[in-house]
């Protein structure tokens, strides 16, 4: 029986625990159809088997020609006396007439209860049907029940104590084969034997014999003993199916709840990415209005002013960077790409970085010199270690900051070492979690945004390393990075090498004359990011064209009549409006670039500028071939990129002269 949906009338009368009964129940009568057809069987065979054994204690009477037996048939139809106590041929043949008609009807009667069970079965839907599917199933084992209880008492022969037994030893099987048939329901079980008790029961103590003091009583034992684990075996199945039900229905409202966790998990994702993206626009606007705005002349008190903007955009853009970094572990587009490194550049790096903020707080930071080779990835081990020495200092009061390498076995241990707030015990897997911070009720920007941990954790499990913490409260705290350790190579690269250039700390000023004359073509959709790369690649010497849409841009390309190409770099937003994408303005513009005769085959370089953190968009911006940078931009990053594309254009005219 396959539960179907249930109608309305069923619904409005019927309470979560009605229905439970009725799953127990259908459950109990599946089980049931399973073993019905072989019950029944078993029981035909057995009636088989009694009517053998009564036509085997009678032999055939009938002797002598066709006609002499043809000729006592009708004498005996003739005189009326059909006992089944009678001797001779009368006693006999009815004996045999007897047991071969109950067996006919018998049988007659377990085919058409396998018919009607099996014609209703099939056509039973809805898990409501159950109760009246049960009580057609006891109707027809009441029917099989009487057929046997009629049996027991019209074939018993008191004087044939083989007959006696054999009734009682086959009733007695068939009652325990019902255990296994039917077993899961006693009432069925009752029904069934209740019938066939009273029929052989009675004709013993109506018609007594040799061996009826013993037997009634053995045999109501034996029946009762069977009712009894009857009843056991349907409570415990019962038991067992409700408690497949309460299982199911509690991984069916773990399914709900985490597709609840799941929606409200994505749910918070997107609408940080969205706030991340709608805070990174005007932090970079603000960005680029502050470097223009530094270049000009400023009194003492402007440049102070100044100076404070931009150490609180470089704090929001730090945070927003955080937010950055984890989205791209999200997205898995931080792929570790190890190698052999060595240590040296990156521990003085992290030294000439963190040095002067831990003198701003009046901390010694202090960085021992090492000369060992490690095999790792050198830009996400630096992120990890920019993680743990930036937090280092954030949690630090008094004292210092200690970045150490140690020597275990085949493997260097790198760690960090702080004087700090020290963390209990119970927070030493908290604080790996996302947005997760000690001392940080108050929200404080200062101390980030509790996901510096979750990206080391993140990435930790990336490159397959070993991080451990030891720390004692109001002590302070030391994190251990184990990696392996390598040989360093034949010609080894060049600390500046090993570092993302996002990194290189104390870059020079850059000069306007250093652009002077490259043609930038760019196109964003917010006013602000629009003026402000106007104004500040204008100051650098840039000649610039902004434009808010891609079809103004390919205006612009298509009526350009000047000397050489329309545009040296195009830098782009990634998502635009009404659904324009970074892939849209590169086709777009190489499409206007080639119906140009000049410059069919010239592929400018291309910067994608993205405030989208959400790790799809990041893995789409990643595989289109361009340079991606993330809003608000490092203007040194910024100048670099134009240099680049500067040294392209350089190229490109040394090769036509």
């Amino acid at each position: 029986m396959v539960p179907g949906a249930p109608g309305p009338a069923a619904t409005a009368g019927t309470g979560p625990q009605a229905l439970r009964h009725l799953s127990v129940l259908d459950s109990q009568l599946q089980l049931i159809n399973a073993n019905i057809y072989a019950a029944l069987l078993g029981s035909g065979l057995t009636g088989c088997l009694l009517t053998w054994l009564v036509w085997l204690v009678n032999p055939d009477p009938l002797s002598g020609s066709w006609i002499e037996q043809g000729q006592r048939f009708v004498a005996w139809l003739a005189a009326g006396n059909y006992s089944v106590s009678a001797a001779g041929f009368e006693g006999v043949a009815v004996l045999r007439l007897h047991s071969a008609s109950w067996l006919l009807a018998y049988l007659l009667v377990s085919l058409a209860c396998a018919l009607i069970w099996r014609y209703f079965w099939r056509r039973t839907g809805s898990i409501y049907s159950v109760e009246q599917t049960y009580r057609l199933l006891q109707a027809l084992a009441l029917a099989v029940g009487l057929c046997w209880g009629i049996g027991c008492g019209w074939l018993y022969q008191p004087e044939s104590s083989a007959v006696t037994l054999g009734m009682v030893s086959l009733m007695g099987g068939l009652s325990g084969g019902l255990l296994s048939g039917v077993g899961v329901r006693a009432r069925l079980y009752w029904l069934v034997s209740l019938p066939m008790a009273v029929g052989l029961v009675g004709a013993l103590l109506y018609h007594g014999g040799e061996v009826n003091p013993v037997l009634p009583v053995a045999l109501l034992l034996l029946l009762l003993s069977n009712g009894i684990f009857a009843h056991n075996t349907e409570r415990h199945i019962g038991s067992t199916i409700e408690l497949r039900f309460k299982n199911m229905f509690l991984v069916e409202q773990l399914r709900e709840q985490t597709r609840v966790a799941e929606q409200a998990n994505l749910a918070k994702s997107n609408f940080l990415a969205g706030a991340s993206h709608d805070l990174r626009q005007p932090v970079h606007a603000l960005n680029l209005f502050l470097e223009s705005l530094s270049t000009t002349r400023l009194d003492a008190r402007q440049e102070t002013i100044v100076t404070h903007a931009r150490a609180a955009s470089l704090a929001s853009r730090e945070m927003l960077d955080t937010l950055l970094d984890f989205s791209r572990i999200e997205a898995g587009v931080m792929e570790p790409k190890p190698r052999t490194m060595p240590l040296a550049g990156l521990l003085r790096q992290l030294e000439d970085e963190y040095g002067p903020q831990a003198d701003s707080k009046g901390l010694v930071y202090r960085s021992r010199d090492c000369i060992d080779h490690v095999y790792c990835d050198p830009s996400l081990l630096s992120l990890i270690l920019r993680n743990l020495v930036g937090n280092a200092i954030r949690y630090t009061v008094r004292g210092g900051v200690l970045v150490a390498v140690r020597t275990r076995g085949t493997d260097k241990v790198v760690e960090v070492w702080d004087t700090g707030i020290g963390i209990d015990a119970s927070h030493h897997e908290k604080i790996f979690h996302e947005f997760h911070q000690i001392s940080n009720q108050e929200r404080d920007h200062h101390k980030g945004l509790g996901l510096g941990l979750a990206i080391v954790r993140r990435l930790v499990d990336s490159l397959g390393l070993e991080l451990s913490l030891a720390s004692r409260l109001g002590k302070g705290s030391v994190f251990s990075l184990r990696l392996p350790c390598a040989s360093p190579p034949c010609q080894p690269a060049g600390v500046n090498a090993l570092v993302s250039p996002t990194f290189q700390p104390g870059a020079a000023r850059h000069e306007a004359s250093s652009l002077m004359g490259l043609r930038v073509l760019v196109v964003d959709d917010e006013v602000l990011v629009r003026e402000g790369m106007r104004m500040l690649l204008g100051q650098w010497g840039c000649f610039v064209e902004v434009f808010r849409t891609v079809e103004g841009a390919t205006r612009y390309i298509g009526d350009f009549d000047g000397d050489g190409p329309p545009f040296d770099l195009l830098i782009t937003d990634f998502r635009l409006e009404n659904g324009v994408t970074g892939h849209d303005v590169i086709r777009a513009v190489r499409a206007a670039l080639q119906k140009l005769p000049d410059f069919a085959d010239f592929d400018p370089p291309v910067v994608i500028v993205t405030g989208d953190t959400d790790p799809l968009r990041i893995s789409q911006a990643r595989g289109l071939g361009a340079t991606v940078l993330h809003k608000p931009i490092d203007t040194q990053v910024l100048h670099a990129e134009l240099a680049k594309a500067f040294a392209f254009k350089t190229s490109k005219n040394l090769l036509l002269i």
